[in-house]
């Protein structure tokens, strides 16, 4: 069977697993600590890290919520979903900040910021919402001021979600 070797990034210190074709990365938002050992960072750099955030459709299509390879990390389009279902259902703005927020601790988890995005990509159900949604917008990437798109869609996934972001971060090392 092939390996794969995962890199996964915790307080700046990279730990291996090994884990077989086909298993997903689930350690990284659970027991981080268990059985990995500290490489050095360059090593580490070398291979992919990806992020799983558990979400329902990440199984079903088959993507991860992020991925970082040297110093570049796409976190998938996201949405306001979580395990006890759709956030902020008929709210644009809560859902925005919601995703901002999933966005944020995805970067997170493979050591980036906020401040490290360099492209959004917005996609709305009603262009008509589009100024609620850049003041949550506004409120993390105001001094950031990231390249972003803001586009409607005819509906998302689910037709309680309202908006779906994706961003694109460079880390300079």
């Amino acid at each position: 069977m092939i390996q794969t070797r995962l890199c996964l990034l915790q307080n700046g210190y990279c730990h291996r697993n090994h884990l077989g074709t086909g298993t997903l990365a689930w350690a990284l938002e659970y027991d981080l600590e268990a059985e990995h050992s500290f490489w050095d960072r360059g090593d580490c750099m070398r291979g992919k890290v990806y992020v799983q955030s558990g979400g329902p459709w990440e199984q079903i299509i088959g993507y991860s919520r992020a991925i970082r390879i040297g110093n570049r990390v796409v976190v998938a389009g996201t949405t306001a979903i979580q395990e006890q279902g759709v956030v902020g259902v008929g709210d644009i703005y809560k859902q925005t900040v919601f995703v901002l927020k999933v966005i944020e601790k995805a970067l997170a988890s493979v050591g980036a910021q906020m401040s490290d995005v360099i492209v959004v990509r917005i996609f709305v159900t009603d262009m008509s919402q589009w100024e609620t949604v850049a003041r949550a917008h506004r409120e993390v990437f105001a001094d950031v001021r990231p390249v972003t798109t803001v586009v409607e869609v005819k509906a998302l996934i689910d037709p309680r979600l309202l908006v779906e972001i994706e961003v694109e971060a460079v880390l300079c090392e």
